[in-house]
Order: C-alpha cells, then sequence, then structure tokens
C-alpha cells in the first residue's frame, strides 16, 4: 500500500527530490523568507545526487507538498541554496537557502536616483536583481522625484532599504516572491482571511477547534493610548512639517495622559506622505498589544499575506488579526503542521 500521507519535496531544475524534514519560515515584515530541508543520500534521484548539492554553486529550488511523488501544490516557497552540509555517516544532506529578497538585501546602493520618479527607481532597482516589478499604486508608478536627500542611497544602505522607504512613503508593503518585487496594499480588502473557530467544552464533549493548539497573549502597557510624529524638514525650502496620528487606549485601560509616543525624522517629505509613515509606524507599533499563537494541520495555501478571524472565545480576543509568520514543517514525527503567528491592536480603539 502506498503512503498517502503529505511530503515535503525540493524542485531542483524541476526534478522533485523527497524530503526527509523540511521547514519553511514565511515572514510579513521586511525579512528574507528561509527553508531548511534534510535529503537521504540514499533516495536522491538520478542528476541530483551528493555530488550535484555539494558542487552546483548556485542552485534555484522551490519547495512543494506532494503525495506519493505525485499531485504537487503550487510552490510554497522559491528561492536559491544558499548552505550544503553533508554528513556522509548518517548519510544525509542539510540544505537551507532564502528567497530572492536576499539579492535586494546584499546589494548596496551608493547612487542618488537623482531626479527620478519612485516607480523608476523600485524598477531600476528590481530589474539590476534580476527581478521582475508589481506594482498596484499609480502614485509609485507616476510619483513625485525622490533625490540623494530622500532616499538615502549613501553611507552603506541596501537596495532592499531604498525599496522600504519608498514602499512606507507611499502606504505600500514590499515583498518578494518567486522572480517578483512586490509593492502591494496592505488593506484587509485586499487579503484573504484564515477563519479560526474555537469550541468550548459541553458536558459531551471536550474543547476544540480547527487547530492543534491556541493560545494567546496580551500585552497591557502597549493598550495605552499611543502616537506616532514624523517630522521631515526640507533644507532646500527651510520649510518643515509634523504629522501625527494617535491610537485610542483600548476599553477600560487608563485614558488619562499622553500614553506612549514614538518620534522619527526623515527628510525631504511632503505632508501626505509623512500622514502614510505616521500611519503605517502606528499600526506596526500598537499590533503588538495582541497575540495569537496556533499550530494548525497543514495547508500550502497558507501565507504570511492574510489575515487570521478568530472567534468563539466570548472574550475580546475574537477579533481580526495580521498574520505575521507562519511556518510550514513536514516530518516523519509530526506530518504537516504551520505553526503561525498572528498580531493586532484591540479592535475597538480609533485612530485619529
Amino acid at each position: 500500500m502506498s503512503d498517502r500521507r503529505p511530503r515535503g519535496y525540493i524542485l531542483a531544475g524541476g526534478v522533485p527530490v523527497e524530503c526527509i524534514s523540511i521547514e519553511v519560515h514565511l515572514g510579513r515584515e521586511a525579512k528574507s523568507d528561509t527553508f531548511h530541508a534534510t535529503l537521504a543520500m540514499s533516495g536522491l534521484p538520478p542528476g541530483r545526487d551528493t555530488a550535484y548539492w555539494c558542487d552546483t554553486p548556485e542552485i534555484e529550488i522551490k519547495v512543494v507538498v506532494g503525495i506519493d511523488g505525485a499531485d504537487f501544490s503550487a510552490p510554497i516557497f522559491e528561492g536559491t541554496v544558499t548552505a550544503v552540509a553533508p554528513k556522509w555517516l548518517e548519510r544525509r544532506i542539510d540544505v537551507n537557502g532564502h528567497d530572492k529578497t536576499k539579492k535586494l538585501i546584499d546589494k548596496k546602493s551608493n547612487e542618488s536616483f537623482k531626479n527620478k520618479k519612485s516607480g523608476d527607481i523600485a524598477s531600476e532597482i528590481a530589474k539590476r536583481s534580476g527581478l521582475k516589478l508589481d506594482v498596484d499604486s499609480d502614485t509609485l508608478k507616476a510619483g513625485r522625484q525622490y533625490d540623494i536627500d530622500h532616499v538615502h542611497t549613501t553611507n552603506g544602505y541596501t537596495d532592499w532599504d531604498v525599496i522600504n522607504y519608498l514602499a512606507e512613503a507611499e502606504g505600500l508593503v514590499p515583498f518578494v516572491k518567486g522572480d517578483t518585487l512586490h509593492l502591494r496594499s496592505d488593506s484587509e480588502d485586499d487579503l484573504p482571511i484564515l477563519q479560526v473557530v474555537y469550541e468550548e467544552p459541553t458536558p459531551e464533549s471536550f474543547a476544540r477547534g480547527d487547530f492543534i493548539t491556541l493560545s494567546g497573549q496580551r500585552n497591557l502597557d502597549l493598550a495605552q493610548k499611543a502616537t506616532v510624529k514624523v517630522k521631515s524638514h526640507d533644507h532646500r525650502t527651510g520649510k518643515s512639517i509634523e504629522a501625527k496620528k494617535t491610537l485610542a487606549a483600548a476599553t477600560g485601560v487608563g485614558k488619562d495622559g499622553d500614553g506612549i509616543t514614538y518620534e522619527y525624522r526623515a527628510p525631504g517629505l511632503k505632508q501626505n506622505r509623512a500622514d502614510r509613515i505616521a500611519e503605517k509606524r502606528l499600526k506596526r507599533a500598537t499590533k503588538q498589544e495582541r497575540q495569537i499563537s496556533l499550530n494548525v494541520p497543514g495547508d500550502p495555501g497558507i501565507t504570511a499575506r492574510m489575515k487570521l478571524d478568530l472567534s468563539g472565545t466570548g472574550c475580546s480576543f475574537d477579533q481580526r488579526y495580521d498574520i505575521e509568520s507562519v511556518e510550514h514543517r513536514i516530518n516523519d514525527d509530526e506530518g504537516y503542521r504551520c505553526p503561525i503567528t498572528a498580531k493586532a491592536a484591540s479592535k475597538d480603539r480609533k485612530m485619529s
């Protein structure tokens, strides 16, 4: 009888290589996604033997889930092998890698991009790392011109730093998927939602839900009123601006006083861009208030570009969250599991 359990596979040049175990780490924040896999030397297919993994200088791979070496899912990871560790006595090979965000992180950006529009800068950076560009903002495509003072491209900044600066100023989220650099809206309407439903125990049944484990954590210090100020000065015109965004305290948390204030400075900003940066940084700081950690049965469709709706707990944790990180773990001990971390500020807090 065949083994119908899901297994992890690496597609190396289109050739499927079954893994003893595999872990893929996907994150929402501006970092490179990673993978780690263990391969059995005795189970490697022709053309993908030990010498291939040890001697090939650059191996581009995709991670998929399959059954019986077929029925492969869409890739849950695409990237490049960055480290190989053969273990001859154990007859195994450990393989590690990053997605193509690493190309942007590794490249230093030393030119000025003087008098270029933001969309042109993003396109140029993507092209020189061999990436396509996908942008959903007309503002970025036809935005104002930036110069060296605005994007900080000297003194060791990386291409990824510049992309993050441009994205933040336009209210976008940058990420790399496959061969494409995306700059996308982070609005709730644009992202799929993972529904998580908890059912309380009854005299006839235990507590249960569509998960293996579920826990929450709340930081009451971060439930206070929070304010972000972004200050900017244009040395050419002598003008200064300030953007200010405030999130009210959560219900029942002390509303007196100034709460927490965060201040940032950036040169050469217009008011609308300073406003967007203040709003984005306020959301980033305050969503640390609530955290949900859960482990669910494996699903190749779960990514860090999703929202999570929790319901059934009967308390204020029932609300929507941003999924911050997802792991895809496949091994003989656990089978296929997806640990997930999601975060949010309390839903009753209003921004002004």
